[in-house]
């Protein structure tokens, strides 16, 4: 039977909590059944009329709650068709079983593999200049009526205790949220005594630098967040950049092996996308352990897949406590949010606190009130299911144009999760004259090598997506489709 001739299922009548909204009632009601199992993958919801009559409310009561479940990648709503349940139910992208790692990092591909009757119309104008390096969270979907709701619930309930908390590793009913939130998301049992609040993951990374790497040698990914480079260096450590493939950084491949200290990003690598296989983790804790040293672990972006749950953190098998986990809220909220966390040796903690004591860098103790609420209330995990099918919706366009203009043949990696992939160009095109001919049309690219140091894997440029509009993502990703074609076939005729 089509899709559009099945029944609807009836759902029968569910008791509403007595401070329940029915707007929630409802919401939770079928949300509680999707996970259960008791409602089914492309099961077709009654139609917003008829629960509202069976149910007794009103029709834009349930039609809130729909919106609200398709927002958040429980259904789909068509045209048609009605409201069905989703083929795969969101909450598994958040889920700590470990999942199947993606191919890694192809080769280059030939410009002759692309078709030359490719469409190859006229480059579109494009009415900004940020386009594809607005890796970020977009502040556009945070909620601010919630937020807002929160901070003076906060405001109005905040004692002068509180407000002269001044415990260095933050506000402890914000760290006890923080270390529930990573036991069920990223498989991370932890003590919420050593979770030490931070104002995002630069934060963490100065810490760490000025504790442990003073004057010491610092392992790196290759390519690898620059920043990281710098701040190390900022405090008179010594980078040494060790080379990254299909399965995450090389540790055997290192220059050296007596380091203070790894930095690593093991569920997204930055900026490749490769995810650091179970072998290469077991062999960097190895590492760690034999030569005394201390692992950071960037969790940068794991909340945002597409495709499965992420590997567990490297932190969640990390028996002898060599890890420093960190993540950061600006990377699920908005940019400005300064709220991070780190999870600290037992042994480093004090270090860590002191340090942090001394270099004075605090947050807002009633923006950690009103988080630690946000947390608790199911809001954060709200966010992230509703963010997660809006950037995977962003993603898609962008693929779908590159595969349309540029043919199946186009190479792209890392799209399994994040705010960015890798796109490659093909054989003969060099990133850099790609980049300046994008400019003449305002399109600014990020380069693979501008993340490199002596790594050469390949020409690639990164497109971020997660916070640009459609109709941005539309027409620079056909600018930038038929400019690389252009190129491409131009290299081919001669």
């Amino acid at each position: 039977m089509s899709l559009s001739k099945a029944a609807a299922i009836d759902l029968p009548l569910v008791e509403r909590g007595p401070d329940e909204s029915k707007q929630e009632w409802i919401y939770r009601a079928i949300r509680g059944r999707i996970l259960d199992q008791s409602l089914r993958p492309h099961t077709r919801l009654p139609s917003s009329r008829n629960l509202a009559e069976s149910w007794h409310v009103s029709r834009g009561i349930v039609e809130i709650a729909y919106q609200r479940l398709a927002n958040e990648g429980y259904v789909t709503t068509t045209v048609g068709i009605g409201t069905l349940i989703s083929g795969v139910c969101p909450d598994a992208f958040c889920s700590t079983k470990p999942q199947g790692l993606e191919s890694g990092l192809p080769h280059a591909i030939s410009a002759h593999a692309m078709p030359r009757t490719a469409r190859t119309g006229p480059l579109h104008e494009i009415a900004s200049n940020r386009a594809f390096v607005g890796r970020i969270a977009d502040p556009a979907l945070f909620p601010k009526n919630t937020w807002r709701q929160i901070m003076s619930d906060c405001l109005r309930r905040v004692d002068v205790n509180t407000l002269l908390d001044d415990d260095p590793a933050g506000y402890l009913p914000l760290r006890q949220q923080i270390a529930a939130y990573l036991g069920s998301a990223r498989g991370l049992r932890c003590d919420p005594d050593c979770v030490v609040v931070v104002t995002g993951i630069r934060h963490a990374v100065d810490l760490v630098a000025r504790t442990l790497a003073a004057n010491a040698q610092v392992l790196i990914e290759d390519p690898g967040y620059y920043g990281a480079y710098a701040m190390f260096s900022a405090v008179g450590a010594r980078p040494v950049p060790v080379p990254v493939d299909t399965q995450g950084i090389n540790i055997s491949r290192a220059p050296t092996l007596e380091a203070a200290l790894a930095y690593v990003t093991p569920a997204h690598q930055s900026p490749t996308g490769v995810t650091m296989s179970t072998q290469r983790r077991t062999e960097l804790l190895r590492w760690a352990l034999e030569h005394d040293a201390w692992i950071f672990e960037d969790d940068y972006d794991s909340e945002i897949n597409y495709e499965g749950a992420p590997l567990l953190a490297l932190k969640s098998i990390d028996e002898k406590d060599r890890v420093i986990h960190c993540g950061s809220f600006n990377k699920t909220l908005f940019p400005s949010f300064r709220i991070g966390y780190m999870v600290v040796p037992q042994k480093l903690l004090p270090a860590i606190l002191r340090t942090r004591a001394l270099t004075g860098r605090a947050n807002s103790v009633l923006d950690q009130v009103a988080l630690g609420s946000f947390i608790k209330q199911g809001f954060f995990a709200a966010h992230l299911r509703k963010v997660r099918v809006i950037y995977k919706r962003r993603r898609d366009l962008v693929i779908a144009i590159f595969r349309r203009v540029l043919g199946e043949h186009i190479r792209i990696t890392g799209a399994n999760a994040g705010f960015h992939f890798l796109l490659w160009l093909p054989e003969g095109m060099r990133e850099h004259d790609l980049r300046q001919q994008a400019l003449e049309v305002n399109i600014l690219l990020h380069c693979l090598s501008d993340y490199s140091q002596s790594a050469r894997l390949g020409e690639a440029v990164l497109i971020g997506f997660s916070a640009i509009d459609d109709h941005e993502l539309t027409a620079s990703a056909e600018a930038l489709a038929h400019l690389i074609l252009q190129q491409a076939q131009a290299a081919a005729g001669n």
